[in-house]
């Protein structure tokens, strides 16, 4: 793990450093009552929420020298602790948690995020600020401006460029060659075919260093791939397109980006897009009467294969059982493959939520 050594230094300034402490704490136990339903009796992390944000507001400091990297991170644990609270997807396995969650919190975790951006500005802005505070704030920043269906808080002035050092001179194809293939026949705006064709070649390296057998996977690689998938997300975010096909295709991107990266928050955080996706779809004005009809399957399947079970999903696999009602089912799985990998799909990261779709339809049409 390429911040081991600032997270151990982290537990240890914990030791003295009472905004630390009560952050970190606050961080800690909002994350294991989410993600694996533990709550320390009588102790509930707004405890050590209140706690913190009392010491940050003693620390704050009083010129523009740059701040310090401690209190960057208990800014940051206080907007984290209060976006997962404030999200319903997040508490869906925790009826009781459920009905404390509190919208509201979602705007106190975006002020925490300014109050962190303004401090790091006010300092001569982020290349020099620690990139585990870095990466920790763009992951807040992007999954809040997603649930909150607003721009993101964090200027892209980290984006390390198209090409990682350690892959100059070398192929940036490994497989999939035909990813993309039916957008080039697609008329919409240059900016959206301009964000799809680095996608494309952000996923030809990417499959190319997973795979290099840790020869080329360094802890610079891996700092690599997630400042470029993130500067991709951010762009696409952040591209105004007006309500239809090409909004919908936009939103579809962001959720493959999502669901193709393999973590619990990634997973969370495709749960969020599928439900922007659905809202472009039902505000689309109209898709074009001779589109592609793999283009319409690519979008509705995309979402249907999100890993993480929401109702927006559902919404998606219904979707789909009726564009493939006339397929033989003994080739559901190879029809649907064929069309995805026209557009973006990857076997390796998303065969099993297809083969799992594919049963489901297969078990419906026998019903029917």
């Amino acid at each position: 793990m390429r911040h081991s050594e600032i997270m151990q230094e982290r537990l240890r300034r914990c030791v003295d450093n009472e905004m630390l402490m009560y952050s970190t704490l606050a961080y800690g136990s909002m994350s294991m009552a989410w993600m694996y339903g533990r709550f320390e009796a009588g102790v509930p992390p707004e405890y050590f929420h209140g706690k913190a944000l009392q010491a940050i507001r003693a620390n704050l400091p009083q010129t523009k020298s740059r701040p310090d990297t401690w209190l960057l991170l208990s800014i940051y644990a206080m907007a984290i602790t209060d976006m997962w609270h404030g999200i319903p997807t997040m508490w869906h396995s925790y009826p009781t948690r459920l009905a404390q969650v509190d919208s509201c919190l979602l705007q106190s975790s975006r002020t925490h995020l300014k109050a962190l951006n303004a401090l790091v500005q006010q300092a001569g802005g982020w290349t020099d600020i620690s990139p585990y505070v870095l990466e920790s704030a763009i992951l807040a920043d992007k999954y809040l401006a997603a649930f909150k269906m607003k721009p993101t808080v964090i200027p892209v002035t980290w984006d390390p460029g198209p090409i990682p050092p350690m892959m100059y001179g070398k192929s940036a194809t490994f497989g999939y060659a035909n990813l993309r293939q039916s957008f080039m026949n697609l008329r919409i705006d240059p900016r959206l075919q301009d964000a799809i064709q680095d996608v494309v070649c952000f996923v030809h390296i990417a499959q190319g260093l997973w795979y290099s057998q840790d020869a080329l996977l360094t802890a610079a690689a891996e700092g690599w791939l997630f400042k470029r998938l993130n500067a991709l997300t951010y762009r696409l975010w952040l591209l105004q397109l007006p309500k239809g096909f090409e909004d919908c295709v936009r939103h579809t991107v962001l959720l493959f980006l999502s669901s193709t990266t393999h973590y619990r928050g990634g997973y969370m955080g495709a749960a969020i897009r599928v439900h922007n996706l659905k809202l472009a779809w039902t505000e689309s004005l109209h898709w074009p009467q001779d589109m592609d009809q793999g283009l319409y399957l690519w979008c509705v399947c995309t979402a249907a294969l999100t890993p993480w079970p929401c109702k927006d999903r559902q919404w998606f696999r219904t979707e789909v059982r009726e564009l493939t009602s006339e397929v033989a089912t003994e080739f559901l799985m190879e029809h649907i493959e064929t069309q995805l990998l026209r557009y973006l799909y990857l076997p390796d990261r998303q065969e099993v939520e297809l083969q799992s779709l594919v049963r489901s339809l297969r078990s419906s049409a026998k019903n029917e």
